[in-house]
C-alpha cells in the first residue's frame, strides 16, 4: 500500500469521524481532502473521494437537522430544474430510440452541486470561518505550485508522487505526457489536465491577490508571507501548465482586479504586479535554463493569443474537434441529446458546449439564470462576494475550454462558496426584518 493511499484513507476517515461531532470542521476538511487527496483505492479499484465523502456528510447533516429540516435557497430549485430537464431529455431519448444509452455518471455530476450548496448553506458558517477557508484555498497553491515545478523539471519525487497519488483511470493525459517526453512538461499538478490546473492556479492567484489588496481583517506577518508565497507559486504553477487558458486568463484577472479595486488600491496593485512580474520572469528564466523546451512552448502559447487562434483547435468548423458536437447541437438546439454520446461526436469539456449538447438552450438558460442570482447574492456579501465574483468571471471565461464550474474537486470549492454566500444573504435579510 502506497503512502498516498494511506493519506487518502486517513483523510477520508477524519472527515467521516469529525462529521459525527463537528459538521462545520468536517465540511472544511471535506474540501481540503477532495482537493489534495482526490483518489481512494479500495480493493484495487480507484474511487474519487467526493463520491464517498459527499453523500456521507450530507446524510449526517440530514440526521442532525431531522427535526428542524433543511433550509433550501432559491438557487437550488433552478439547479434541480436543470437536473430534471436533463433527466427528462435523456429518458425520452432512450424510450424513443433516438439514443441507445446514457452516461449515468453525468446524472451524479449534476446532483453534486445541489448537495454541496445545501450542505454549506445549512452549516451557517461565520465570516471568520469563510475567510479562513478562503485563506486555506490560497495557501494550497504553495504545495500544488511546487508539485507543478517538479513535474515540469522531471524531478523523480514529483513524478512518483503524481503517478502514485494523482494518476488513475481518469488521468490518461498524464500517461501520454510521460510516454511522449519522459516528464510532465505541461504540468497538471493534481488535476486531470493542464487546462484544469490552469483554472485552479488562476483562482488561487486571484484569491491571494485580493487578500493582499483588500483584506477583510488585519493580516499578521505570517499570513501575509504565506499569501505572497502563494501568489508566486500560483503564477509559476500556472505558467508551467503551458496552457493558453492561463495566459489569456491572467490578462482578464488583471483587468477585473483593476476594475473592482478601490482607486487608492489600483496604484498599489500595479506596483505589486510589476514586482511580481520581475520575480516571475527571473524564476521562469531559471527554470528554462534547466528545461529548454519550456521557452519554446511558452512562446507558442503567447503567439496563439496574439494571433487570435486560441480556439481554432476546438471551434474551427472544419478542423476543430468540437465541429461534430456543434452540428449535433444545431440539429436539436432547444432540447439537446441528454446524457448520451452519439457516434462520431466528441462533446469535449467546454461548459457551454456540454450544456447545449445535453439539454439545449433550455439547459443553458437555466444554468445562466442560476449564475445571475448567484452574482446578485455576491454583490451583497462583502469580501466573500468579491471573491465569488472573481471566481465567477474566471469560470465564465475559462468555460470556453473547460467545464469550469464542474471541474472535479475545484467545482466543489465554487459551490461551497455559493452556499456560504447565499447563507450570508439569508442572515442579512433576517436581521433587516428584525430591525
Amino acid at each position: 500500500m502506497s503512502i498516498t493511499t494511506l493519506v487518502s484513507g486517513l483523510g477520508t476517515f477524519l472527515v467521516v469521524f469529525t462529521s459525527l461531532h463537528q459538521v462545520r470542521r468536517s465540511a472544511v476538511l471535506l474540501l481540503l481532502v477532495i482537493l489534495m487527496a482526490p483518489y481512494l483505492s479500495i480493493f484495487g479499484l480507484d474511487f474519487r473521494t467526493e463520491m464517498i465523502l459527499l453523500p456521507t456528510l450530507f446524510g449526517v447533516l440530514l440526521l442532525r437537522r431531522f427535526y428542524l429540516g433543511l433550509a433550501i435557497p432559491s438557487v437550488i430549485w433552478l439547479l434541480l430544474a436543470l437536473w430534471l430537464w436533463l433527466f427528462t431529455v435523456s429518458a425520452i431519448g432512450i424510450m424513443s430510440g433516438v439514443v441507445d444509452s446514457v452516461l449515468l455518471i453525468n446524472a451524479y455530476a449534476f446532483v453534486r452541486p445541489i448537495l454541496i450548496v445545501l450542505i454549506f448553506f445549512n452549516l451557517d458558517l461565520s465570516h471568520d470561518d469563510a475567510w479562513r477557508l478562503l485563506r486555506y484555498f490560497a495557501y494550497t497553491a504553495i504545495p500544488l505550485g511546487l508539485l507543478s515545478i517538479g513535474q515540469s523539471l522531471g524531478i523523480p519525487l514529483a513524478i512518483i508522487l503524481t503517478v502514485e497519488g494523482y494518476t488513475s483511470a481518469f488521468r490518461t493525459s498524464v500517461a501520454n505526457l510521460l510516454e511522449a517526453t519522459g516528464t510532465i512538461l505541461r504540468s497538471t499538478s493534481i488535476f486531470e489536465s493542464p487546462v484544469y490546473a490552469a483554472v485552479y492556479f488562476l483562482l488561487a492567484l486571484g484569491t491571494a491577490l485580493l487578500w493582499l489588496m483588500v483584506p477583510p481583517e488585519k493580516l499578521n506577518h505570517k499570513q501575509r508571507l504565506f499569501l505572497i508565497i502563494s501568489v508566486l507559486c500560483a503564477a509559476v504553477g500556472g505558467l508551467l501548465t503551458l496552457s493558453s487558458t492561463f495566459f489569456a486568463g491572467i490578462s482578464l484577472l488583471i483587468i477585473w482586479l483593476m476594475f473592482r479595486l478601490p482607486i487608492r488600491r489600483k496604484i498599489r496593485f500595479l506596483l505589486i504586479s510589476i514586482v511580481f512580474a520581475v520575480l516571475l520572469a527571473f524564476i521562469v528564466s531559471l527554470l528554462g535554463s534547466h528545461e529548454s523546451r519550456l521557452e519554446g512552448s511558452l512562446s507558442y502559447q503567447v503567439s496563439r493569443i496574439v494571433n487570435l487562434t486560441l480556439f481554432d483547435t476546438r471551434y474551427d468548423p472544419e478542423r476543430g474537434f468540437l465541429a461534430n458536437a456543434i452540428k449535433a447541437i444545431l440539429e436539436r438546439p432547444l432540447t439537446g441529446w441528454g446524457w448520451s454520446r452519439l457516434e462520431d461526436v466528441f462533446v469535449g469539456d467546454s461548459i457551454y458546449v456540454v450544456l447545449a449538447y445535453y439539454g439545449g438552450i433550455i439547459a443553458l438558460g437555466l444554468f445562466l439564470i442560476a449564475l445571475f442570482f448567484i452574482a446578485l447574492a455576491a454583490l451583497r456579501s462583502g469580501f466573500l462576494g468579491e471573491i465569488l465574483l472573481l471566481w465567477l468571471v474566471v469560470f465564465l471565461a475559462t468555460g470556453l475550454g473547460s467545464p469550469s464550474f464542474f471541474i472535479p474537486r475545484l467545482g466543489e470549492w465554487w459551490w461551497a462558496l455559493v452556499g456560504i454566500a447565499l447563507a450570508d444573504n439569508s442572515r442579512r435579510r433576517r436581521v433587516c426584518c428584525i430591525k
